[in-house]
């Protein structure tokens, strides 16, 4: 059992809950949005289907960088691991939390509107938690 306080414990839990639900809830977004550029990408063989050299399509620049290409598996595994370290008793570092706060914040006054904000916040959790859990 882990000496961490109750609160620091839930802040994690819930800042590292946001990342996972929303970088999942993004994929599937982009998915149901993008079903027919995806599909494409299978009618022609996955491997460059969107190529890096050339004239790319607007449609399949958009759907990779939203999709695959996004904050979406970054912010899954992130989460994961973040929860992961939790149920071994393991803090992790508040700049991990800062750094995707604040990332998020510069996200969100560039693209108006957007979920980025919540990123923030449980980027912002995390932090907090990992610091309540630090002065412990």
């Amino acid at each position: 059992m882990t000496t961490e306080p109750r609160a620091a414990r839930t802040l994690t839990l819930i800042g590292a809950v946001i990342l996972i639900l929303l970088g999942a809830g993004h994929l599937l977004l982009v998915l149901a949005l993008q079903w027919d550029v995806f599909a494409e990408w299978f009618g022609r063989g996955l491997f460059a289907a969107v190529p890096f050299l050339g004239a790319p399509s607007h449609e399949d620049l958009a759907a990779f960088w939203a999709g695959l290409g996004s904050f979406g598996v970054p912010a899954i595994v992130l989460g994961a691991v973040i929860l992961w370290l939790r149920a071994r008793g393991i803090t992790a570092p508040p700049l991990v939390g800062w750094a995707i706060a604040g990332w998020s914040v510069v996200c969100a006054f560039i693209l108006v509107p957007s979920p980025y904000l919540v990123l923030a916040l449980g980027g912002a959790l995390v932090a907090l938690g990992s610091h309540a859990a630090r002065r412990a």
